[in-house]
């Protein structure tokens, strides 16, 4: 099935009952009572149960990990069980995936609280797995950090990138050489993220798309406009009926 639909995303799945046993390029975990694994769509895993199970499966976009996790551990912590047992975060980690999977939520919630819940799981992952080189555990912690900052501060427009610096409790310079190492500048940091906001909030709610731009903190929508055509390819109108 992953061989037929590979693609860059991640599933992180909690064994909420019963007990798991998940192989990948010869590793394997067993996973049970509220642990989780985290799982790499670009390559064939095996689960196998003896019994009935329950599981929570979230399904992570690989672009969201990339930043936060250094490709290297992401590659090693794959396949491997995050036991509550072991790590209160981990035990964190399975109950809120576990109660946001069972609540309804509204867009403009769930949103910030999908964020902070990857924010919550790469530190938890950072914490608890080996990390592979000096130095980039600090990296992928103070990307982390930025991405929510921005995505607490979202709705305001007046965010600008010093304030995210700030907030993140470093220089400008830092974060202008953190963006850099990621691929992109510090100011295109922040629109993406609101044009990312934009997508979800044009996909899941009927808001107008006014007061959609005002949430993510573009009062002006025209600006609004051009910045998501730009970005996207295509008018947010369009973007909803297509």
């Amino acid at each position: 099935m992953i061989e037929s639909d590979s693609c860059p995303d991640f599933l992180v799945c909690v064994v909420t009952e019963g007990q798991v046993e998940v192989r990948r390029n010869g590793r394997s975990a067993v996973v049970s009572g509220g642990a989780f694994v985290l799982m790499d769509l670009a390559a064939p895993f095996v689960f196998d149960a003896p019994t009935r199970f329950r599981q929570v499966v979230v399904r992570v976009p690989g672009r969201l990990v990339e930043g936060r996790l250094p490709e290297a551990l992401a590659a090693r912590v794959t396949a491997r069980a995050f036991d509550p047992a072991d790590d209160g975060a981990s035990a964190i980690i399975g109950r809120v995936l576990t109660d946001m999977a069972a609540t309804e939520l509204p867009a403009a919630t769930a949103v910030p609280f999908a964020s902070s819940a990857i924010s919550m799981l790469s530190a938890t992952i950072l914490e608890s797995a080996p990390i592979v080189r000096p130095g980039d555990g600090y990296r992928a912690q103070d990307l982390a950090r930025i991405e929510k900052v921005i995505a607490d501060n979202l709705h305001d427009a007046d965010l600008t990138v010093s304030d995210v610096a700030r907030l993140s409790g470093m220089s400008l310079r830092n974060l202008q050489i953190l963006a850099q190492g990621a691929g992109r500048t510090a100011n295109g940091w922040l629109y993406e993220a609101r044009i990312e906001r934009a997508k979800h909030l044009l996909a899941t709610t009927g808001d107008p798309v006014a007061t959609i731009s005002e949430y993510v903190g573009l009062r002006d929508v025209s600006h609004f406009g051009r910045l998501f055509r730009k970005q996207v390819g295509t008018s947010p109108g369009r973007f909803r009926t297509g």
